[in-house]
């Protein structure tokens, strides 16, 4: 079993833990599953358990853990029709746009590690621009990718984070509460897109 060390790498994989309840697995077991494909000797195939993450662990999540490359491998060639969103019950699967980010389009460029253009998922750029609450790049979001959609992002976001129960800040865990849509910082974001006009 191949064991994963590192700090930060334990702390991301905890989400995984979401798919473990029918099974005695752990997240490690998930990781290393998904990482190899091996599933010898443990009680569920990797074709069940990718599926498995796909319906409960969040896309912003894996992206946490996995490259785009990695994510693009462990769920390809999945029938979209074997998979049910496990709120509505409809058959769905997610997809990973990709959008090249330019940080000259920003007044901040929340990809430090990348001076120059990079591919992006759009869940991402969006995710973390938001999370300036610069009112010039907010309004840059709703003009490159629409309103609704960054409006989209935002409530998807905040309710994943209530969820989990907490907010992590440099390695404080900040306990979240309550309805998200009545947290202060939501409702901040909300009001910076909602002065946005459409052109």
């Amino acid at each position: 079993m191949e064991l994963i060390t590192k700090e930060y790498r334990t702390y991301n994989i905890e989400c995984l833990e979401a798919v473990c309840w029918d099974y005695d697995i752990n997240s490690n077991d998930v990781y290393t599953i998904l990482k190899t494909k091996k599933d010898d000797d443990l009680p569920i195939s990797f074709d069940v358990l990718r599926k498995k993450v796909l319906k409960y662990v969040s896309i912003i999540k894996l992206q946490e853990i996995f490259t785009l490359e990695e994510l693009k491998d462990i769920f390809n060639g999945i029938n979209p029709n074997t998979i049910r969103n496990p709120e509505t019950r409809d058959f769905y699967i997610r997809k990973i746009e990709l959008y090249l980010h330019n940080p000259n389009d920003y007044t901040f460029n929340c990809f430090w590690q990348n001076s120059n253009s990079s591919k992006q998922t759009v869940t991402s750029i969006i995710r973390n621009y938001l999370g300036t609450m610069n009112k010039q790049d907010i309004h840059t979001l709703c003009r490159k990718f629409g309103k609704d959609r960054v409006l989209k992002e935002l409530n998807d976001k905040y309710k994943e984070l209530f969820e989990v129960g907490f907010i992590d800040i440099k390695g404080m865990k900040i306990p979240l509460n309550g309805d998200y849509k009545d947290y202060g910082t939501f409702k901040e974001i909300l009001k910076i897109i909602k002065e946005y006009k459409c052109k």
